[in-house]
């Protein structure tokens, strides 16, 4: 992505941003932070990107701006990976709910805005479940605008109303759960809203999915004033919906605004969320899927997030960044955005990383020497990036050249 690399202290907190991994690194890109600037709009900087290395076992974070048809300002929108771009599609905006997909070219740092060959779009939403699958891009149900206000895709699928209020803004005002399932085919660049088979999950917004080979599984998300914790999956080969899984044991409660994240074939890490009786969740769970079965996982306590992001590295890392640490909708109190990284391992590193690990710790850089060219070009970039995290004075310093964000 670049060969000169700078590095920066910290990020702005935010909330409702994405993230992705690819290989050792984790894209951010959106969000909002209520603090981040008093005088003006309080949705990040759109044409810019941060990455958090975890390549050199140290996480530092590098900021990169981007070019073309940049996307606006933007919160609850999803990102989907695929095949060196990044995918961004809804979300909300100072306008209201949008259904506009972007693709940024992570080698080109271009941003593109695409325009459907489909003489109908999908109705403008937040917080809905996306994922990938043969080079199509698939989204689960979300919250948005109603959808008889326009002309929108709306063959299949359930909306239901949200009437709580009505002193909102205007572009605010009017929304509604649905369970739709929508499908963007990169190939043909056409949207569908295809029929499932099945028992379709209700209508929610804030919920997750993950796909684990041909299977995806949506859990949680909230349903009118009801945050749920049930359990579907969705075969993508014939669209056919499971109704709810029943699954062994203990599970979590019910949630919106937490995170599901694919460790392996059939492991999946589930944090914090939001429930049903306003408290903020810092939890951890793991779901074995082939056991159908829930079990929680200790971590570190008092660290509650919501409307974070997680995703998990090549080595097995689990970053979970960003989201709120108190009660999102209590209004008499400033809402607490984070900014930090948390860092789950459910796996063993790699050989090799820990042998690197033993190498940097027990031997002194003289030693460094026999080893192959690119495991001393490991350790002293290491070395040289834990010097200027110690020096670190708030001002940007620059990796040597070499220092890259490759994204296959």
């Amino acid at each position: 992505m670049t060969s000169a690399t700078a590095v920066i202290s910290s990020v702005p907190p935010r909330v409702g941003h994405i993230a992705v991994a690819a290989n050792d690194f984790m894209i951010v890109w959106g969000g909002y932070n209520d603090d981040y600037n008093t005088f003006s709009e309080r949705y990040l900087p759109a044409e810019t990107i941060m990455i958090y290395h975890t390549d050199l076992d140290v996480g530092y974070w590098t900021q990169h701006e981007t070019g073309g048809e940049v996307p606006p300002g933007t919160s609850g929108a999803s990102a989907i990976l695929l095949a060196g771009k990044m995918y961004i599609f809804g979300g909300h905006t100072e306008d209201g709910n949008t259904n506009t997909l972007y693709c940024l070219d992570l080698q080109k740092l271009t941003w593109k805005c695409l325009i459907p060959d489909s003489e109908l779009l999908p109705s403008p939403r937040d917080k809905f479940a996306a994922w990938s699958y043969n080079n199509k891009l698939y989204y689960f149900g979300g919250f948005g605008v109603n959808i008889r206000t326009g002309d929108y895709l709306n063959e299949n699928g359930k909306f239901v109303p949200d009437t709580r209020f009505t002193n909102m803004m205007p572009q605010d005002r009017d929304r509604e759960w649905n369970n739709q399932l929508l499908v963007y085919d990169i190939d043909t660049n056409k949207w569908s809203n295809p029929k499932c088979q099945g028992q379709v999950p209700l209508p929610r917004a804030a919920h997750t999915a993950v796909r684990l080979k041909n299977l995806v599984y949506i859990f949680g998300g909230r349903h009118g004033n009801t945050r749920m914790n049930d359990l579907h999956s969705l075969e993508l080969e014939t669209l056919t919906w499971s109704g709810e899984l029943y699954v062994e044991g203990a599970c979590p409660c019910g949630r919106s605004w937490h995170t599901f994240t694919a460790v392996s074939d059939e492991v999946v890490f589930l944090y914090g969320g939001y429930s049903t009786s306003g408290v903020p969740l810092c939890d951890a769970w793991q779901l074995n899927v082939r056991h159908r079965q829930w079990s929680q996982i200790t971590v570190p306590p008092n660290r509650p997030r919501l409307w974070h992001t997680s995703c998990c590295t090549s080595e097995g890392e689990i970053l979970v960044f960003g989201g709120c640490e108190n009660d999102i909708f209590q209004f008499d109190e400033p809402n607490k955005h984070a900014n930090e990284v948390l860092v789950f391992q459910l796996q063993p590193y790699r050989l090799q990383r820990q042998c690197l690990q033993t190498v940097y710790k027990h031997y002194t850089s003289d030693k460094w020497c026999i080893l192959p060219k690119t495991l001393q070009d490991w350790l002293l970039k290491k070395k040289q990036l834990e010097i200027i995290k110690s020096k670190d004075n708030g001002q940007e310093n620059v990796l040597p050249q070499g220092s890259t964000c490759a994204v296959s």
